[in-house]
């Protein structure tokens, strides 16, 4: 009779294949956390420019001066330029958001960005430059009331 030779994989192979596999884990994971530093860093600054953009619409639509005021960890687009982002139901704010584990600087000193109702426009310049793990990014907006958001010059990275 002819001796068959067992078929399937013996304990240590096992072993070295999810060594392996944990490794090839580990070394992926600190690039993941960067990645998640980087999409919450670009979420935050859409945001941002978007409701620049909004605020911008709501001047020109509304025929009124519309306001978007930075605070350190939010921001809100409102009728007023003092509306704070900590006021429940204020009677100013159109809208309040936080900025998700980004910290924010205003740039250069000004908090506050007044939208004209007659063009929507405002002040040219820099707004603010978010960071989070050592990234930032920054907004702008031009006169005629156009955000953007771009790596600083020179970036921090």
């Amino acid at each position: 009779m002819v001796a068959r030779r067992a078929r399937g994989f013996t304990a240590i192979e096992l072993v070295i294949v999810a060594a392996v596999g944990a490794l090839l884990c580990a070394s992926a994971l600190p690039s993941l956390a960067d990645w998640r530093a980087r999409q919450r860093l670009q979420d935050s600054a859409s945001r941002l420019v978007a409701d620049l953009h909004r605020a911008r619409e709501l001047a020109v639509d509304g025929h009124r001066t519309m306001y978007v005021a930075l605070h350190e960890a939010c921001y809100t687009v409102a009728t007023t330029p003092d509306c704070p982002c900590d006021a429940p139901n204020s009677h100013c704010a159109v809208k309040t958001v936080a900025f998700s584990g980004a910290g924010v600087t205003s740039l250069p000193a000004r908090p506050v960005l007044a939208f004209d109702p007659r063009f929507g426009s405002t002040t040219a310049g820099p707004v603010a430059r978010l960071f989070l793990a050592g990234r930032s990014l920054d907004v702008e907006v031009e006169a005629v009331g156009h955000a953007e958001s771009h790596t600083p010059n020179p970036p921090l990275h």
